[in-house]
């Protein structure tokens, strides 16, 4: 019966989603996840606390969106958030991290200035 209705029924863009294992209980974390979802609008974010039998109460944080690079945009706070929580420093996770050239290419940032050198550059000295 479902396979005569599925492709009569409207679909909306797909809904990606990754998980990130917090090592953290849920209360300790939901305030910073509140604040890492504001800063990425497009994003849902959730808390699934489960318990592990070899380290105790744990969570899952599941990131959702509907593009990619938001995803990962997410994805990448959520995992910083959680290194510099256990660690107390961003030093486990700078491989992850953006380069400034990288995230200049994907700005255009160059591009952008050498516009605003060509539209407000120095005057000529006529």
């Amino acid at each position: 019966m479902l396979d005569e209705v599925a492709p009569k029924l409207k679909t909306g863009a797909r809904m990606l989603s990754v998980t990130v294992r917090a090592d953290a209980k849920e209360g300790d974390i939901g305030t910073q996840l509140g604040e890492v979802a504001k800063v990425h609008p497009g994003t849902s974010i959730g808390s699934y606390p489960f318990f592990d039998e070899a380290r105790g109460p744990n969570t899952n944080i599941v990131v959702r969106a509907r593009d990619a690079a938001t995803l990962a945009a997410a994805k990448a706070a959520v995992t910083v958030y959680g290194a510099i929580r256990r660690h107390g420093t961003q030093k486990s996770v700078l491989d992850l991290m953006q380069t400034r050239a990288e995230l200049y290419e994907v700005l255009g940032y160059l591009a952008y200035e050498k516009k605003l050198d060509e539209l407000f550059g120095k005057a000529s000295d006529d």
